[in-house]
């Protein structure tokens, strides 16, 4: 939320980008490393603070927020009171204005309990509700013969209703289409306010109601489960798939599988629209088509408000839904049917131009997205007790995109958009590579186990690098799409993994002047200091790489190169440092000492078999 309120203020207002980021924005050296270096939330509030002090008079700031209650942080160190506290400190700027909304939780009503500037919606749409109501059920034809039968009932019924929303819109809608349902089967006044007297008062009991009008519950919880833990609203034809992998679990295996026609899209859409209802009643809904989107991904599914993914999750609910649905299945797993979907949807999706330059950059951007997909969920498919690693589902991927473009003169892979600076591929990047920076460890396992000349058979950049320096610019679907930041954290079960299988930390790289993976990682750990000193985890992670690097053998004396201001004003110089001043800078005084007694360790243990080898050689030559 924080990088998308300073984007938007940002983009309107760029004269205030040299204020917020003064260390990301030098006329003089913009520096592209710093450039791709992930935001940590220190300098983002940073920046907010920043321009609640600009002092440009011509630039006034007014920022709207709905849904505060939505606050949800990945980062363990990312509080809700860090969003309040900067809320109080951009409110009190006198070039900032803040309009922000939230259902009445009660760290918002015990933070904001003395605040003279908040109201309560309820209170201020009671007249606008009654008005919604009037106008919803009067255009009902029924209703009206009832309410000429029965104008007082009428008045009754509609303050009774504005009276319970409790300024709730979406239960005034749910309740006025259940009313008029009533109305339609010849109920009276009487039995609508009967009707409405005994509907939930609450949303979360209307949740529940629906929940137990559903039938086929087994596959109604697999339906939820597999739509509540997709990273973006599924689309009808998805559903569809996950329908077929009920019948066929390796249908998406199937090297001939079957084109779908726009005749078979549209009938496929008309008939799991029917069958969603079957399945989720009121839970879940369709989407309105997006225009611009692929005729297979118009129609999407997702829940009829944020309030029903609140009741999936609450414990009774989640408990219940995971039992119902294994029971028919009892290796059933929401990550791997949503891997099987994706692939089968990456197959689905039509490339008559494979993926050459001839290709859009849109239908480019759906491809990779999906191709992300599938390894996001191969990946969460690895996690669970036991693991069930998606081999095939991998393998299917790539032999089939592979296929897919077999005019190209180099692999698929190297058809996403290029990372910048030393992280170009060069034509060199692999589906293996892909993988590793996805995070598949046991696929990758899997694949050096089967054939452990894979390491050293990679062309340009090493397999060791991309998990020291995982990259990955992914194109964004919608809005829920969060799979990969453009920096991702290490993951040192990784490095172990392809140094026991053979990685050379040493190992000089043409395309990189001929610098190693252990010199282009110092460089990462110099230049991204600032941000991993602030994350324990994260820097414990990078910590245990290093250890891990010089464990293996990383020649410790040899120099990384780094890009350091001498003074202010000047560009920055190239400079060669050890790795003791990489340490110094980047890690905190335990994990220093930790990894210079490695160090010390490592240059003892090299003198000591320097001087071993020099009276071997000078004993041989004396006495041969």
């Amino acid at each position: 939320m924080l990088r998308s309120l300073l984007f938007d203020i940002l983009k309107q207002a760029p004269a205030l980008i040299p204020t917020a980021f003064p260390s990301r924005w030098d006329e003089e050296n913009i520096d592209s490393a710093l450039l791709g270096e992930a935001w940590d939330l220190d300098e983002l509030l940073q920046a907010f603070k920043r321009l609640a002090d600009q002092q440009i008079e011509t630039i006034k700031i007014c920022l709207f927020v709905d849904g505060l209650d939505e606050f949800d942080a990945s980062d363990p160190s990312v509080r809700l009171e860090h969003l309040l506290e900067l809320i109080d400190e951009l409110g009190a700027s006198p070039r900032i204005k803040l309009c922000i909304s939230s259902r009445t939780w009660n760290e918002f009503e015990e933070y904001f309990k003395l605040s003279q500037w908040k109201f309560y919606l309820h209170d201020l749409t009671k007249t606008d509700i009654e008005r919604l109501i009037n106008k919803r059920m009067s255009a009902n034809a029924k209703f009206q013969e009832l309410r000429k039968k029965n104008p007082a009932g009428c008045e009754r019924l509609f303050s009774e209703i504005a009276e319970r929303a409790k300024g709730v819109i979406l239960w005034v809608v749910l309740v006025i289409d259940q009313l008029l349902s009533e109305a339609r089967i010849n109920g009276t006044m009487e039995d609508l306010y009967e009707e409405l007297v005994q509907f939930p008062p609450e949303l979360k009991d209307y949740f529940k109601l629906m929940w137990g009008r559903i039938k086929h519950k087994n596959k109604a919880a697999r339906v939820l489960r597999v739509t509540s833990e997709a990273v973006e609203p599924l689309s009808l034809l998805a559903l569809h798939f996950l329908e077929q992998g009920w019948r066929d679990s390796d249908f998406v295996e199937d090297p001939e599988f079957p084109t779908i026609t726009d005749s078979e899209l549209e009938e496929i859409h008309g008939r799991m629209t029917i069958r969603l209802e079957k399945y989720a009643k009121d839970l879940l809904q369709v989407q309105p088509v997006d225009p611009d989107g692929d005729s297979f991904l118009k129609h999407r599914v997702d829940f009829l408000h944020r309030t029903v993914v609140d009741f999936l999750r609450s414990e009774d609910m989640a408990e219940e839904i995971k039992d119902l649905s294994i029971q028919d299945e009892p290796t059933f797993e929401p990550a791997v049917a949503l891997c099987k979907i994706s692939l089968a949807l990456v197959k689905s999706l039509q490339l008559p131009q494979g993926l050459g330059h001839a290709c859009g950059t849109k239908r480019l951007n759906s491809f990779f997205a999906l191709v992300d997909q599938v390894m996001f969920y191969a990946g969460a498919a690895e996690q669970p007790r036991p693991p069930q690693p998606q081999t095939n589902i991998l393998d299917e991927l790539d032999r089939f995109n592979i296929a897919q473009t077999k005019d190209l003169s180099v692999h698929w892979t190297n058809r996403r958009e290029p990372a910048k600076g030393l992280l170009q591929e060069y034509g060199g990047n692999s589906f293996l590579a892909l993988a590793i920076q996805m995070n598949l460890r046991l696929y990758v396992a899997g694949k050096l186990d089967k054939d452990p000349n894979l390491v050293g058979a990679k062309k340009n950049r090493p397999l060791l690098d991309y998990a020291l320096r995982p990259n990955i610019i992914t194109p964004l679907l919608g809005n829920r799409l969060r799979l990969l930041d453009k920096d991702q954290p290490i993951n040192t079960k990784m490095v172990g993994l392809l140094l026991s299988k053979g990685g050379d930390p040493n190992q000089e790289i043409h395309i990189y002047d001929y610098q190693t993976p252990w010199s282009l990682f110092l460089t990462k750990c110099y230049e991204k200091h600032a941000a991993i000193k602030k994350r324990k985890l994260e820097r414990s992670a990078w910590c245990h790489a290093l250890a891990l690097l010089i464990e293996n053998g990383a020649d410790v004396d040899r120099k990384c190169i780094t890009y350091v201001v001498q003074s202010e004003g000047q560009r920055a110089k190239e400079t060669k440092m050890r790795v003791d001043e990489v340490i110094v800078h980047a890690f905190a005084a335990d994990e220093v000492a930790n990894l210079q007694s490695l160090v010390d360790t490592k240059r003892k243990e090299r003198e000591t078999a320097k001087r071993q080898w020099s009276v071997s050689w000078v004993v041989e030559r004396l006495f041969g």
